[in-house]
């Protein structure tokens, strides 16, 4: 007997998440069980999750981080705006942060 699982997430969050899976030659339904039964099998989260300053750094290789409303983002793409300027792209959330704090 299988159980139905409803998660709400961002459609932006899915999208790109439909795409990796994809690639592997996966579906979003079969990954969502591998990472469960890892999780099961580890009795753990079965990869590294870290928090800082209020993002959840991903050791996905890629440098990805999910901010605190809950979206993957990749550092290289990450621009603070000022007015008509902007600043970065950002090597690093704290590098962003930082530039926020000196102004």
């Amino acid at each position: 007997m299988s159980k139905l699982l409803q998660v709400r997430i961002d459609d932006k969050l899915k999208t790109a998440a439909d795409g990796v899976f994809t690639s592997m030659g996966l579906d979003t339904s079969t990954a969502v069980r591998m990472f469960l039964t890892a999780a099961v099998e580890t009795r753990s989260i079965p990869f590294d999750v870290k928090s800082r300053t209020g993002v959840i750094e991903l050791a996905d290789g890629y440098g990805s981080y999910i901010c605190e409303y809950g979206h993957v983002h990749d550092y290289s793409k990450l621009e603070v705006v000022e007015g008509d300027e902007v600043i970065g792209p950002f090597d690093n959330v704290e590098d962003a942060l930082r530039s926020l704090k000196d102004e």
